[in-house]
């Protein structure tokens, strides 16, 4: 499904938290990113772009040895380097994402999207989302359209989920059929799914892919309180569980262990912790990028 509407059905109280962030996440962008430009310039990149003669000072390893033999002059290859990027959001929305103890899991990720997409807009990249939770319930394409942003916004805060569980395959498959390469792709996710690693671990081949993982802290330690009633709200299972150290144990064991999967993808992982933190480390990221 695609939107291509503007208006807005957030709430007062929703409009006013995006006022906030907006704010905040400008003056984080002035702060860390001033000086920025963007353009396109003839240097060493990806895309080849022509042959020219050699000038002094040119790399060496850039002359075209076989073309220079042809032409019997000396001829470099000059690439094309094309600083704007496309951006994919991709987040995941079934039911696990509505947990927190202080702040839902979702919530937090639309927030730190919503500044991701701000930077975006401020760097002139274009910009895409998908939201998914057993399959793909939303899908943008990514454009500069001057609308895009409001689009997102509204699909980020009012979006309500029509399936519980998560699968990531989907979006494997929309981004490796109907994306261009080369596009930088944020997934957020709590990772909490058996498939997760096997659905992402071809993405780097295609995209440059950060996984923003966000787990409550009842995610990565357990307390040692004795027999508790848990339920798993994506597989509608519910039982008593006496909680002890091993149980912290097994969830540590499991992020270690997927930190070191995801890193052996080539994927890049950034753990949300709070809000300025993310936020500091994503302009960070486009800022070094810009620089490239």
């Amino acid at each position: 499904m695609v939107i291509e509407r503007s208006s807005s059905n957030l709430s007062a109280e929703t409009l006013s938290k995006i006022k906030q962030l907006t704010f905040c996440t400008r003056r984080m962008i002035r702060n860390q990113m001033a000086g920025g430009a963007r353009s396109k310039i003839k240097g060493i990149g990806f895309d080849f772009d022509a042959l020219r003669e050699y000038q002094m000072g040119d790399d060496i390893r850039f002359i075209d040895w076989h073309a220079s033999n042809r032409m019997s002059q000396l001829l470099v290859k000059q690439f094309y380097q094309e600083k704007d990027h496309t951006i994919m959001l991709v987040i995941d929305i079934s039911a696990s994402l509505f947990y927190g103890t202080s702040i839902s899991k979702r919530e937090l990720i639309s927030e730190i999207a919503y500044a991701i997409a701000l930077i975006a807009i401020h760097t002139k990249d274009a910009l895409g989302l998908i939201l998914f939770s057993e399959e793909i319930e939303l899908y943008i394409p990514p454009s500069k359209l001057r609308n895009r942003l409001n689009v997102i916004l509204e699909a980020l805060f009012s979006w309500q989920p029509k399936g519980k569980r998560t699968a990531s395959k989907p979006v494997y498959e929309c981004l490796m059929k109907h994306n261009k390469k080369n596009q930088l792709v944020f997934w957020f996710s709590d990772c909490i799914e058996n498939e997760f690693i096997s659905s992402i671990k071809n993405l780097p081949a295609r995209h440059d892919v950060y996984v923003l993982r966000y787990l409550d802290k009842f995610e990565r330690t357990f307390p040692s309180i004795g027999t508790i009633w848990i339920e798993d709200v994506e597989q509608n299972l519910s039982r008593f569980v006496t909680l002890d150290h091993t149980h912290t144990t097994c969830l540590q064991n499991r992020v270690q262990e997927q930190n070191e999967l995801i890193k052996r993808s080539g994927c890049k992982m950034i753990d949300i912790n709070n809000f300025n933190d993310a936020l500091q480390k994503v302009i960070a990221l486009f800022s070094k990028r810009m620089r490239m």
